[in-house]
């Protein structure tokens, strides 16, 4: 009997990647984390149903005395690992900041929803919540062109990549159907085509179609000494060597 081949399981992020996530964006977005974010890192922060963060996972209700005592503990425990310590920042903020106090309405309905998995990070063999967030906020905010850096630079930390996506703005110079069109539009951009279409214009007409700038030779060259190039079924992402 043909056995059928088994399918990789699909991967999904758990509350750990979403948690980490949540705060990413936060940071880059310059604002408190959003209320699904404060119910869901309570929920994972509390030690028990006599805790004020248990009460605040479970109503929404911030008790602004017993609260900032739970934090401290926690923050100050020998086990905690800096992504509970990054929770306890960005909740006791949002707990600060927060007008409302009180137990809010719907407030059980709060939960992180995951956004779209980018194809071809391998995250599936990531064990580092933060690395598979870093990733996918990265890939999410800058398209596939971040997704082929990220392979040419390499990473092996969180801090690994948010240098590389520090890095992306300067060291990508866009995406073209072929490397000829970026020397087309590099020699456009300093003006040599001009300059070339104003000195055909002195010599004589038979001539004309041997003054051409070599883009085909210029492309190889820029490909092997210049520029890393990615080549793709429909396009290549240029990048700095």
């Amino acid at each position: 009997m043909e056995r059928l081949p088994q399918q990789e399981p699909e991967f999904k992020l758990n509350d750990d990647h979403l948690v980490a996530l949540a705060i990413i964006e936060a940071i880059a977005e310059e604002r408190e984390i959003t209320d699904a974010a404060a119910r869901v890192m309570a929920s994972q922060l509390h030690g028990g149903q006599w805790s004020a963060l248990y009460e605040l996972a479970s109503t929404g209700s911030i008790d602004e005395e017993r609260l900032p005592h739970e934090f401290v503990q926690l923050y100050n425990e020998e086990t905690a690992t800096l992504q509970v310590k990054d929770m306890v920042n960005m909740l006791g903020t949002y707990c600060i900041n927060r007008e409302d106090k009180g137990s809010q309405s719907g407030w059980s309905l709060q939960w992180l929803e995951a956004p779209d998995i980018p194809e071809g990070l391998g995250l599936e063999d990531i064990d580092d919540p933060e690395i598979v967030a870093e990733l996918v906020h990265a890939v999410n905010t800058h398209g596939e062109a971040m997704t082929h850096y990220l392979d040419y630079i390499g990473y092996r930390t969180a801090h690994d990549v948010r240098e590389v996506v520090r890095q992306f703005p300067e060291h990508f110079h866009g995406k073209y159907e072929a490397m000829e069109d970026y020397v087309i539009y590099i020699l456009g951009e300093l003006g040599q085509v001009a300059q070339l279409d104003d000195f055909k214009r002195t010599v004589p007409e038979d001539l004309m179609g041997y003054l051409n700038w070599d883009t085909k030779g210029i492309a190889e060259d820029w490909s092997i000494n210049k520029y890393e190039v990615v080549s793709t079924d429909d396009a290549v992402f240029v990048y700095d060597k």
